[in-house]
C-alpha cells in the first residue's frame, strides 16, 4: 500500500470515529436537554413546578399521586402545585400529604413532610375522612406535616376527622413549623381527637402564619390533655428570632375540650389580631375563652370580636373570658425562650360569660403582667362562682419565683368600657370593671360604662384618660393645643389632672359631663382650655369643687392656667373666663348650672347696650314757613346696632368615632399534653401509589420515567449512528482494495 492509500484509509478511519462520537453526543443531549412528558403525565397534567409554570392537578387520581411522591420524599421546595378542579376523595381513612410525627418542638427523623407551596385556587377538596393513627403525635389531616410550607385558596366540604388517640389533628393540616403559612382556607364538617386539635390546624409550634381562614366545622377534644381551638389547637413555645400570627380568621363551629378552649385558638403563645368567633365555646376545667383559651409567655391579642356564650362547666374551673381566658408565664424555660408581658387591646365582647372561679367581660383571670386597655364589653350577665369583673375577673400575684426576668410584676387595666351593671355580674367577690386581689401591685383605673371623649381617633372611657393620653402623646402649643373632644355625655367622671407644660383643649361638642371626684380639674401645669356648649357639673357650687390650680411660678416652674371659653357651670367662673369672652347668668336648669361662658358683646361687658335716647322734636318757629326743620335722613340720629346674642353660637359638631372592632389549681404538663416521643412509619405500606408503564427514576426531586425519550430525537441518533457505521465499513473496504 503506497503512503497515499495508507493516509486515506487513516482518513477514512476518523471521519467514522467522529461521525459516532457526535451521534453519542446528540443521544445524550436529547436525554437531559428535553425531559419527557413521563413525569407531569406519572403525576401533574402538566407543568414543570415554576411560578410560570407550575404543576396542575384535576383528577383524584393525579392528587394521590403527587400525596405517595411526597410520601415518599420528594419535598417539593421551592416548587408550585395547583389545583386546577374540584376534587371528591373515596379513601376511607386518608393517608395525609406528609406524613410525620412531632417530637417536642420539630419532628422525627423519619417524617416526609411537605416544603412547597400548594395553592388551590379557590378549589373545592370534598369527602377528607381520617379515622385512624398511628401513634398520638402522627400528624393527621388533609397535610400531615408543613415544614416552611404555603398552603392557600382551598375549600374542604364534608370533612370527617374523628381520632380519638390522636393528640396531633386539623382539619387542614396537623403540624405546621419553620415558618409554615396558611392562609384563606375555609373548612366544614366535623374534626375530633383527644386533643392539640383544630379545624384548620392542629398545632403550629414557634414559627408560621394562619390568616384569613373560616372555619365552619364542630372541633371537639375528647381527651384530658384539651388544647382545641376553632382555628389551631395550640400555638406554642416561642424561640428569639420568631413570632407566630394568627390573623383575620373567624370561627363558626361549636368549640369543646376540658382545658385551654378558644374560639380562635386553645393555647397560644402567637400574636391574635382582628379574629372573629360567633359559636359556643365550652370547656371543663381551665382556661376557656372566646378568641384564646389560655395565653401564655408570649404574644397580644387585639382588634378581635366575640359575641358567643363562653361556659366553663367546672365551679372551680380557673379562668373563664369573653376574649381570653388566663394569662401567665408558666412556660419552662428551654421551651419559651422569648417572653414578653402581654397586651390585650381593642377587642370587643357581647356574649354571656358562665365561669367557674375567674369570669371577665374581656379576660377570665390574669397572673403577674399584662395591660388590658381599649376593650369594650357588653355582656348581658357574667356569673361565677368566686371572682367576677366586667373587663377582667381576678387579678392575681402569682408568687411564683420562675416568673421569666423580662415580665416585670404588675397589671394595667386602663381605659376599658363596660356596659355589664353591676347587678348583673353575680360572684362571691366582684366589681364592675376588675376584681383587684393586690392593690399596690396592680392598677385599674380610667374605666367606664362608655365612650365619652376622643383625641384623633383614639376613644377615651374618661375624660381623665384622654387627658393623660393627650399630655404625653401631643406637644400642644397655644396656637395648637392637643384637642380633646367629647363625643357622649360623661357621669361619674374622676378628676382630670395635668401636670405637664401643655396646651390641651376641651371641645365640649354639645354634651356635658359630670365629675364625681372633687377638685373636677386638678392643673399643676400647662395651659388647659375648655370650649364650646354643654354644662360642666362639679359637686357643688363651690369654686373649688371645680377646679384648682397651681397659679405660684418660679425659674423652674411657670404657672399653671385654667381658661374658659365656653361651658355653663354652677359656680361664678368670672376669674377664668378667656380673653374676649364673658360670663352671663342664664336661667338655673335643673342640673345647677347658671354661669354660661359666651363670646363678650361690642363693649366687652357682656350686658345689653343701653338704646340711645330718641331725638327731640324741633321747636315749632314763631313765624310760620320761616325755619322749617330739616327732613334730611341723614341728619337722624344712627340706629344702634343690636348686640350679638349670648350663647347663641352652633357648637361644632362631634366627629363620628372609629368603631372598634370589637382584653391555685393543679398546672397542665408543659404542652398542655402528655409528650410521646415514639416515632412513626414514614409513610403507610398499603398506600396507594401512582401507575407508570415504564421504569422510573428520581430527578431534582421529581418521578422521571426514563422510557419515554422523543421518538424524533432517537431517531436522528439512530440514522447518525447507523451512517457512521457504514462509513466505517465503506473506509475498510477502500483500504483493503488498495492493499
Amino acid at each position: 500500500m503506497t503512503n497515499q492509500q495508507k493516509t486515506a484509509s487513516i482518513m477514512a478511519k476518523y471521519r467514522a470515529i467522529v461521525l459516532f462520537c457526535i451521534s453519542l453526543f446528540a443521544l445524550i443531549v436529547a436525554l437531559f436537554a428535553f425531559p419527557p412528558a413521563a413525569a407531569a403525565e406519572g403525576i401533574f397534567a402538566s407543568g414543570t413546578g415554576s411560578s410560570q409554570d407550575p404543576f396542575i392537578i384535576n383528577t383524584q387520581e393525579q392528587f394521590k399521586a403527587f400525596r405517595n411522591s411526597v410520601n415518599q420524599g420528594t419535598s417539593y421546595e421551592g416548587e408550585i402545585i395547583v389545583l386546577g378542579a374540584d376534587i371528591a376523595l373515596d379513601e376511607p381513612s386518608w393517608t395525609p400529604i406528609g406524613t410525620g410525627t412531632r417530637k417536642s418542638s420539630t419532628v422525627s427523623g423519619t417524617s416526609t413532610p411537605f416544603k412547597g407551596v400548594f395553592n388551590g385556587k379557590g378549589h373545592t377538596i370534598s369527602g377528607l375522612s381520617i379515622t385512624k393513627t398511628q401513634t398520638p403525635n402522627y400528624a393527621i389531616g388533609l397535610f400531615g406535616v408543613l415544614d416552611g410550607a404555603v398552603v392557600e385558596n382551598l375549600v374542604l366540604q364534608n370533612v370527617n376527622i374523628d381520632v380519638a388517640a390522636s393528640d396531633l389533628a386539623g382539619g387542614l393540616a396537623g403540624l405546621m413549623l419553620d415558618g409554615a403559612e396558611i392562609s384563606n382556607v375555609e373548612v366544614s364538617g366535623t374534626v375530633t381527637a383527644g386533643g392539640g386539635v383544630g379545624g384548620i390546624c392542629g398545632r403550629l409550634i414557634e414559627s408560621g402564619t394562619i390568616s384569613g381562614c373560616v372555619n365552619n366545622a364542630t372541633v371537639r377534644a375528647t381527651g384530658s390533655t384539651g388544647n382545641v381551638g376553632g382555628i389551631v389547637g395550640a400555638a406554642y413555645y416561642t424561640r428569639l428570632d420568631a413570632e407566630m400570627h394568627i390573623t383575620n380568621c373567624v370561627n363558626n363551629g361549636e368549640t369543646s375540650g376540658q382545658e385551654a378552649v378558644g374560639g380562635i385558638v386553645g393555647l397560644s403563645a402567637a400574636t391574635v389580631s382582628l379574629c372573629t368567633n360567633t359559636a359556643p365555646v365550652t370547656g371543663s376545667t381551665y382556661s376557656i375563652g372566646g378568641i384564646v383559651g389560655e395565653q401564655r409567655n408570649y404574644g397580644n391579642i387585639s382588634e378581635c370580636n366575640n359575641s358567643a356564650e363562653i361556659t366553663n362547666t367546672s365551679q372551680t374551673g380557673y379562668g373563664t373570658g369573653g376574649i381570653v381566658g388566663w394569662i401567665r408565664y408558666n412556660g419552662a424555660k428551654t421551651a419559651y425562650l422569648a417572653n414578653k408581658s402581654v397586651v390585650v387591646f381593642n377587642n370587643n365582647n357581647s356574649g354571656v360569660i358562665k365561669g367557674g372561679t375567674g369570669a371577665g367581660g374581656i379576660a377570665g383571670v390574669i397572673y403577674d403582667s399584662a395591660t388590658v386597655t381599649g376593650n369594650e364589653n357588653t355582656a348581658p350577665h357574667i356569673s361565677d362562682s368566686n371572682f367576677a369583673g366586667g373587663i377582667v375577673g381576678d387579678l392575681q400575684e402569682s408568687g411564683d419565683a420562675g416568673l421569666p426576668a423580662v415580665i416585670k410584676l404588675g397589671v394595667i387595666v386602663d381605659n376599658n368600657v363596660s356596659t355589664t351593671p353591676i347587678d348583673a355580674i353575680s360572684g362571691a367577690d366582684k366589681a364592675q370593671f376588675a376584681y383587684n386581689n393586690n392593690p399596690l401591685v396592680f392598677t385599674v383605673k380610667n374605666n367606664g360604662i362608655a365612650w365619652v371623649a376622643q383625641v384623633g381617633t383614639t376613644r377615651f372611657a374618661t375624660l381623665a384618660g384622654a387627658t393623660d393620653f393627650a399630655a404625653a402623646t401631643i406637644q400642644g402649643t397655644e396656637q395648637a393645643p392637643a384637642v380633646i373632644q367629647l363625643i357622649a355625655d360623661a357621669v361619674n367622671q374622676p378628676t382630670v389632672s395635668l401636670a405637664r407644660p401643655t396646651f390641651i383643649a376641651l371641645d365640649l361638642a354639645g354634651h356635658s359631663v359630670q365629675f364625681a371626684d372633687n377638685p373636677a380639674f386638678d392643673i399643676e401645669d400647662g395651659t388647659y382650655t375648655i370650649t364650646g356648649d354643654g354644662h360642666v357639673l362639679s359637686t357643688d357650687d363651690k369654686i373649688d369643687s371645680l377646679i384648682v390650680v397651681d397659679e405660684t411660678q418660679s425659674a423652674d416652674h411657670p404657672a399653671a392656667h385654667f381658661v374658659l371659653t365656653g361651658g355653663t357651670y354652677k359656680q361664678d367662673v368670672e376669674p377664668y373666663v378667656g380673653e374676649g369672652y364673658t360670663e352671663v347668668v342664664v336661667p338655673q336648669s335643673a342640673d345647677g348650672a347658671t354661669y354660661m361662658v359666651t363670646k363678650a358683646t361690642p363693649d366687652d361687658s357682656g350686658d345689653k347696650p343701653t338704646t340711645p335716647d330718641k331725638p327731640s322734636t324741633p321747636d315749632t318757629p314763631v313765624v310760620p314757613g320761616t325755619d322749617t326743620p330739616s327732613t334730611n335722613p341723614s341728619d337722624k340720629p344712627d340706629k344702634p346696632e343690636t348686640p350679638s346674642n349670648p350663647g347663641t353660637d352652633t357648637p361644632a359638631t362631634p366627629s363620628t368615632p372609629d368603631n372598634q372592632p370589637g382584653t391555685t389549681p393543679a398546672s397542665p404538663s408543659e404542652e398542655g399534653v402528655g409528650s410521646h416521643g415514639v416515632d412513626a412509619q414514614s409513610a403507610n405500606s398499603s398506600s396507594p401509589k401512582a401507575q407508570t408503564t415504564s421504569s422510573t427514576s428520581t430527578h431534582n426531586g421529581k418521578v422521571v420515567q426514563t422510557g419515554d425519550v422523543s421518538a424524533v430525537s432517537i431517531g436522528v441518533c439512530i440514522v447518525l449512528i447507523a451512517g457512521s457505521v457504514i462509513a466505517l465499513k465503506v473506509s475498510r473496504k477502500k483500504a483493503s482494495l488498495h492493499k
